[in-house]
């Protein structure tokens, strides 16, 4: 049975590498750095990074207020990564937002002083990005929390990292009938929500 291709597994993790904190940026202006393993013109990345950007608009923090937001997108290109992070480095933001594995390691490949806050990492322990789970935190809007606490004067390597204490399970049953799939009503009935 393929239901990976139906069920949506919510979670991630998200954790800020134990790293010292940059200077911040003339005038006032403080700079954020976004690295993404996926498209701009995706939707479902778009709601990600709006998520991400409200956190940090209810923690006062306001792209082209008193933030500047540098992005970088892949285009789910993993070979584009190094280059993209190397980018992002060379701006000299304060602290970098990432998601995925892959663009997280990109960036641990191009500097250890530009603290880096990253979601959706899948094992960060056994892909050698952190050593254990002592200090675990998640997702995009909260994600921006520890932006805000970086940005505050935190200093990273104090930050905890968190992993997420609960998963909802999605079944998508338009989806599993057009690919085909009988969904057991078992799995309906523990299902977070069913998408009709």
């Amino acid at each position: 049975m393929r239901r990976r291709e139906f069920i949506a597994l919510l979670g991630g993790a998200a954790a800020t590498l134990p790293l010292k904190a940059g200077a911040q940026q003339a005038g006032g202006m403080r700079r954020i750095g976004i690295l993404v393993n996926g498209a701009e013109d995706d939707p479902e990345m778009q709601k990600r990074i709006a998520a991400f950007r409200r956190g940090l608009g209810q923690l006062g923090w306001l792209a082209g207020h008193n933030i500047r937001i540098d992005p970088r997108y892949s285009a789910a290109n993993q070979e584009r990564l190094p280059q993209l992070a190397k980018e992002l480095v060379a701006l000299n933001p304060e602290v970098i937002f990432v998601y995925t594995t892959p663009a997280t390691r990109a960036l641990q490949n191009e500097t250890r002083t530009i603290p880096i806050v990253f979601v959706n990492v899948s094992d960060p322990i056994g892909s050698g990005i952190i050593p254990n789970l002592a200090r675990l935190f998640a997702q995009h809007r909260q994600a921006a929390a520890y932006v805000d606490r970086i940005l505050r004067g935190a200093n990273p390597a104090d930050l905890p990292v968190q992993a997420p204490t609960k998963y909802e399970t999605v079944v998508n049953l338009k989806t599993a009938k057009a690919i085909g799939i009988d969904v057991p009503p078992t799995l309906l009935v523990r299902a977070d929500e069913v998408i009709e």
